[in-house]
């Protein structure tokens, strides 16, 4: 019998968010140096626009869905398979983790980080689409460590 032991808030952010950040800026340099990516971005802008709807409806599980599809646009954008493969390891365990850490005023702020990436993205800056791309994804840190007091461990468990 195979037995999943629980994941710790150490291992979260230092193994799964570090690897989310190369897998997620690997994919975002790629597909920003590609001459056929709009489609893409046409769709990463659809995401964001559900997600800023769902802000303005506190539709909290909308805009986690609407956030995952857009992460997950972008991994499985570039030609290789391995970061969406990957990505989608980690990211299921990242976002039961960060449903605990959800409160009201960071869904404004999750939603309103996408449209500041996609400025940027589309301004063709890949240096500070990068940068915005990783303070948002290291955001999350600060979600789970409010969420080790809500239940998420915070040591290794037996198991």
């Amino acid at each position: 019998e195979t037995r999943v032991s629980p994941i710790t808030t150490l291992e979260l952010l230092e193994v799964l968010i570090p690897i989310r950040i190369v897998a997620e800026t690997f994919a975002l340099r790629q597909l920003m140096g590609r001459s056929d990516a709009e489609a893409v971005l046409r769709q990463l802008d659809h995401h964001v626009a559900v997600m800023l709807a769902a802000v303005e409806a506190n539709d909290a599980r909308s805009l986690r869905s609407e956030d995952l599809a857009f992460h997950r646009t972008l991994v499985e954008s570039t030609p290789y398979h391995h970061p969406g493969r990957v990505w989608a390891g980690i990211t299921p365990v990242l976002y039961r983790a960060f449903v605990l850490g959800t409160v009201e005023e960071t869904l404004r702020e999750t939603a309103e980080g996408h449209v500041t990436l996609m400025a940027a993205v589309r301004d063709g800056d890949v240096a500070k689409a990068e940068a915005l791309l990783v303070e948002h994804i290291e955001e999350m840190k600060l979600r789970f460590s409010d969420a080790a007091d809500n239940g998420l461990p915070s040591t290794h468990g037996g198991g």
